[in-house]
């Protein structure tokens, strides 16, 4: 089995080393920028691979760099790298010791830093975790990957967890991503943020008490500002809740949150974090898509705070208004395994679509993003001045894309 995989591997190596190869030719054959710059897949071999022009990385581009013990490959783009593409590494050494290695170079100014991304990868031996970062030298920009990061831990709510139902939990996975900072003079800054390419993503697992997050509250949904500073977000009603204690108790190391009526907390961890500011996405279908700004700082194991979100926006548009409303009774009625179930409807996760649903819709009827009260943490005052208007043009986008279906 293991030398029908290598021989596999080494016939889709070999495939795209021809295809490099030929690629190559075309690229130095010419002094020119070249007259098309979107490209998809590329592999370079275990040596320098110059690109005449600029790189526009198309949607689902990505790029194969070779990495050995003694040599890897070298993609050096003479003007800029702009668009999004993915670098797969292939046959990272398994006694990698995290030393840097240099990967891809392009003209700084113009290039975007996040063009090129890629999934942390680990060394099998080594266990060394190799994350991909971009500097600056003179007139370059250049993305390497190096041992160099934070894992990045915190919690969310409400996470689904029934217990000995899997099949049903999956279908209300929370997503956490990583998102580079926008740029603040841009006209759409936040349509450019939603429709950014995260630098990582994650989905919450449940928090079990193996691995411990300080401040994780005990009470998850209490009405307090422990967990939701300056908002009024009670789930009390909506898991059936019974009394409870204050909004200041925390689990203790080791400690288990007990599931109400199929209500949890989430645990999520990204791991090789470089240094950097960041704005963490938080989604679930149904629900208001939260954003934070971060910092992280060092390379240790850092914690951001507990977060929770608002339900209602079941149709994706970053408000909850009448559409969401009138869309979840239009499509009121369906259980679990039944047609026409869909989890964004469900927003208690009880296995069907009824009217409790609908009331926990319309108690945050009129919300959008910036009510989580996180605008000071990531929009600095010009941003937060147009943002207003940038959101009712995207909401107008939104509703235009609803009606077109």
């Amino acid at each position: 089995m293991k030398k029908i995989e290598h021989m596999k591997r080494y016939m889709k190596r070999s495939f795209l080393l021809l295809s490099a190869l030929l690629l190559t030719c075309a690229l130095t054959a010419s002094a020119e920028v070249l007259p098309g710059t979107n490209h998809g897949k590329i592999a370079v071999g275990v040596d320098k691979v110059e690109m005449n022009g600029s790189y526009a990385g198309a949607t689902g581009a990505e790029l194969y760099i070779p990495v050995t013990e003694t040599s890897h490959g070298y993609l050096a783009i003479a003007g800029t790298a702009t668009g999004s593409t993915k670098i797969v590494l292939d046959d990272l050494p398994d006694a990698w010791d995290g030393t840097p290695i240099d990967l891809v170079e392009a003209t700084n100014e113009g290039s975007s830093a996040n063009t090129f991304t890629m999934d942390v990868t680990t060394a099998a031996t080594s266990g060394k975790k190799a994350a991909l970062q971009s500097r600056v030298e003179n007139t370059k920009r250049i993305w390497y990957i190096a041992e160099s990061g934070a894992t990045l831990m915190g919690t969310v709510f409400p996470f689904v967890h029934w217990e000995d139902a899997d099949d049903f939990n999956d279908l209300f996975s929370i997503t956490v991503s990583l998102k580079p900072l926008p740029d603040p003079s841009s006209e759409d800054p936040v349509g450019d943020l939603i429709s950014s390419t995260p630098i990582q993503s994650v989905n919450a697992i449940v928090y079990d008490g193996s691995e411990f997050v300080p401040n994780t509250p005990k009470f998850p949904g209490y009405l307090g500002e422990i967990t939701n500073p300056g908002l009024e977000i009670n789930w009390l009603d909506a898991i059936g809740r019974e009394g409870g204690s204050t909004s200041t108790d925390f689990l203790s190391t080791g400690e288990k949150p007990e599931s109400e009526n199929g209500m949890s907390i989430g645990l999520f961890k990204l791991e090789a974090v470089p240094a950097g500011t960041y704005i963490l996405e938080i989604k679930r279908e149904g629900f208001l898509t939260r954003f934070a700004r971060i910092t992280v700082s060092t390379d240790a194991v850092q914690y951001t705070s507990h977060r929770e979100l608002l339900p209602g926006d079941v149709d994706n548009s970053f408000f909850t208004d009448v559409n969401d409303g009138v869309e979840l009774l239009t499509n009121n009625g369906p259980s679990f395994g039944e047609e026409g179930y869909y989890p964004r409807y469900d927003l208690d996760a009880n296995g069907y679509v009824d009217i409790n649903d609908y009331y926990l819709l319309l108690k945050y009827n009129g919300f959008w993003f910036n009510h989580y009260q996180e605008t000071a943490d990531w929009l600095n005052q010009n941003f937060g001045l147009r943002s207003s208007n940038i959101m009712k043009a995207l909401k107008m986008q939104q509703l235009q894309k609803i009606k077109n279906k």
